[in-house]
């Protein structure tokens, strides 16, 4: 799908949004083994936004305990809460649907990730939990649960494309870094 397209409505899972509010405050490069999900993850924000989250991710962080990393994720300059409102009865019945594929009361917030994307009509959710991915990826009839890399590459965007979010130069130390460019 090209920039002419069609945008597809992404949204993404906690650990996927706790890394963009993490390189949004700290430019440094990814690295290790999921480098290159995560500089997918990076530029699909920047390339082809908004990405969204849901009530489920809202919620979760919500909880972290460390007050600066909580007012981090709160800040939705470039990413979009949006709240489930309709359907919201319908999420405990979809979310046990997944569960029995995708077991266990821990991995039943991924199962409720995956019922409010569909409930928003998202075309993707992004994750790269190799588990959630391995386990939900073709159970929604709706949402394709993809790994970043995995978007990017259906995204389609043109080598040398402008972003479509850019740092303000000389205020953004992102600005003064390039391994994000495509």
């Amino acid at each position: 799908m090209d920039e002419e397209n069609k945008k597809s409505a992404i949204t993404v899972d906690s650990n996927c949004l706790t890394y963009l509010i993490t390189v949004m405050n700290d430019v440094l490069q990814p690295c290790g083994n999921l480098a290159a999900e995560k500089t997918a993850l990076f530029r699909i924000l920047i390339y082809s936004p908004p990405i969204y989250y849901t009530n489920t991710v809202k919620e979760e962080y919500g909880k972290i305990s460390n007050e600066e990393r909580r007012e981090m994720h709160e800040n939705e300059s470039v990413l979009s809460y949006h709240p489930i409102i309709f359907g919201v009865s319908k999420i405990p019945n979809i979310a046990d649907e997944y569960n029995k594929y995708h077991k266990g009361e821990r991995r039943y917030r991924d199962c409720k990730i995956l019922a409010e994307a569909e409930l928003m009509n998202a075309d993707v959710l992004l994750t790269y939990d190799d588990d959630f991915h391995r386990n939900l990826r073709s159970r929604s009839h709706h949402v394709k649960l993809l790994k970043p890399c995995e978007c990017w590459d259906m995204l389609a965007i043109r080598h040398g494309a402008k972003p479509k979010w850019r740092p303000i130069r000389n205020t953004n130390p992102m600005c003064n870094v390039t391994w994000w460019e495509w």
